[in-house]
């Protein structure tokens, strides 16, 4: 009886999470009333959750070790080096307590523990760390399980890093549907055959907007679709769109002048991940998507 229930856990545990269809009846009804009415029933069937980061600003980090937080410096899993890009520290962007994600993101909560997430930023001065030129080059997502001991880390002394300031996070949920595909005009996976002509391009990008219902430009997000960069899309970004597991979003951080996220002209980071990958909590090989608003 044991070993059927084991064996019974081992197969629920491996089988995709269902995201699709999130809240369907509202992606209808808004793709409806935003001119989409050809598409509503696709978007709505393609539509998945994702997770707007609203942060609040700290004046210092918890004491309390492996809280959800952007900045500040982060809780590793004792033993773990700092995360180098080429010899040279990468930047900490945040941590998240996967227990703290509400059930919609299920596909992250059910793996427990921590997602610690740091990215290489390069710097026209190694002084100067307060803006970046760009980002992405490297991109590290530490997994540390439940149980792992934890040790607030100081950054590599003498390594130019961002130094970005906590803040705690809420999340709210949102459906998410595909992104526009600029340069073929239609729509990104899964929905690579609905096409969209230039004229409806700007209603498209207000209609996702609505959607997520969010204020401001390029909020920090976690999870729903990736958003389609703008200038070199690069070799993590190809990887979204080929094969017969396109990879899905995992994490957004913007332009945030109070956490002190200020890369390129308005940059923006996302991280990809395969969806085996996302299923099986393997993050060693997520990569990083980063791009501007010029």
């Amino acid at each position: 009886m044991r070993a059927l229930v084991a064996a019974a856990l081992a197969l629920l545990l491996a089988a995709p999470v269902a995201t699709a269809g999130y809240r369907e009846q509202q992606v209808r009804k808004t793709a409806t009333a935003a001119g989409f009415a050809d598409i509503a029933d696709r978007l709505a069937e393609a539509s998945r959750p994702t997770l707007v980061l609203n942060r609040k600003m700290l004046r210092r980090a918890p004491r309390e070790l492996g809280t959800t937080r952007l900045g500040g410096l982060p809780d590793l899993p004792k033993g773990q080096r700092w995360p180098q890009c080429g010899g040279r520290a990468q930047t900490f962007l945040g941590q998240f307590r996967l227990r703290d994600l509400p059930r919609a993101a299920e596909a992250l909560r059910r793996h427990g523990g921590r997602l610690l997430v740091f990215t290489e930023v390069e710097f026209e001065n190694p002084l100067s760390t307060g803006y970046g030129l760009s980002a992405g080059r490297c991109t590290t997502v530490l997994h540390a399980p439940i149980g792992r001991r934890l040790i607030r880390t100081a950054r590599p002394r003498g390594e130019p890093t961002m130094r970005l300031r906590p803040a705690r996070i809420r999340f709210a949920r949102r459906p998410d549907v595909p992104d526009l595909s600029v340069a073929e005009g239609t729509l990104a996976p899964p929905l690579l055959d609905a096409a969209l002509d230039a004229s409806r391009w700007e209603s498209w990008w207000a209609f996702r907007d609505r959607l997520r219902n969010v204020r401001g430009f390029r909020p920090h997000r976690m999870l729903g679709y990736v958003d389609t960069p703008n200038g070199e899309r690069g070799r993590c970004w190809s990887q979204t769109r080929q094969g017969t597991e396109p990879w899905e979003h995992l994490f957004t951080i913007g332009l945030d002048y109070d956490v002190g996220f200020e890369v390129g002209d308005f940059g923006r980071l996302q991280v990809a991940i395969s969806p085996s990958d996302l299923r099986r909590g393997r993050f060693d090989r997520a990569c990083g998507i980063f791009d501007g608003a010029a």
